[in-house]
């Protein structure tokens, strides 16, 4: 009898123990542990998206607003950081693969089109601009009503979708800038559509304007985690507030704008 009592009193200290062990912080699992226990954080991420982020080939290092954010939130979690290149359009899915733990590439609610991932609290805020010649004062949609316009490759899917929306338009997509403001004076097209740091750029020569697009809501951009993940997004919009609070996001918008 009392080597029955023995067994039973072992076997209710190992399952007190295994409950326990599972009644912690519920960090301690998904994959706020898992990143924790690998000690790596992989962050999907554009090359060619400056000034939010981009790779120099020649240092073989990532730049950027949001490399800065990235980093913050590798050092919270005490983890490496590792990133993981992809195309804008790609950084959602990468996530859904479970491919990379994170994503962050001006990712708003417009861009994810499914329930497979969540979004942070926003970190920025991105304005649709159009880039016309000075003097023509057209900022809606339907002012380019029946016009050859200009699209930035930048810009995000939910802008391109909205675009669409002018009647009768035609579009012509560029890679980069080089040779917007000759097809603007030329008027090959009316507009370009890009978002502030190209409109910037293209206003040196002093001879275009830019303007906000006004029945355009602007862009929220947020950080992508896989969904049912509560620990993560707690982090991440913990550590977004904090560098907004002491003046970390507002000092990386001014290093690399």
């Amino acid at each position: 009898m009392k080597k029955r009592r023995r067994i039973a009193a072992i076997l209710l200290l190992t399952l007190c123990t295994v409950l326990m062990s599972g009644c912690g912080s519920e960090k301690n699992g998904g994959l706020y542990g898992q990143i924790k226990q690998e000690g790596v954080l992989t962050a999907a991420v554009v090359q060619d998206n400056a000034p939010y982020s981009w790779y120099d080939a020649g240092t073989q290092t990532y730049s950027g607003i949001e490399i800065e954010i990235l980093k913050a939130v590798a050092e919270e979690l005490g983890v490496t950081l590792n990133y993981y290149p992809t195309l804008r359009a790609g950084l959602t899915e990468v996530v859904k693969a479970q491919e990379a733990d994170i994503a962050i590439g001006r990712i708003n609610e417009k861009d994810v089109s499914s329930g497979q991932v969540e979004l942070s609290t926003q970190y920025g805020t991105g304005f649709l601009y159009v880039v016309t010649v000075r003097g023509d004062f057209s900022c809606m949609f339907s002012s380019f009503d029946g016009e050859q316009i200009g699209l930035s490759r930048k810009i995000s899917d939910g802008a391109e979708v909205e675009l669409y929306t002018i009647e009768d338009v035609t579009q012509t997509y560029y890679d980069t800038t080089d040779t917007v403001e000759t097809d603007l004076l030329s008027g090959t097209i009316a507009g370009y559509f890009c978002y502030e740091e190209e409109a910037k750029a293209l206003l040196a020569s002093g001879k275009l304007q830019a303007q906000t697009i006004t029945d355009y809501d602007p862009e929220r951009y947020c950080i992508a985690v896989q969904k049912n993940n509560p620990d993560m997004i707690q982090l991440l919009n913990e550590v977004i507030q904090e560098m907004t609070e002491d003046g970390r996001l507002a000092q990386a918008i001014l290093q690399y704008q």
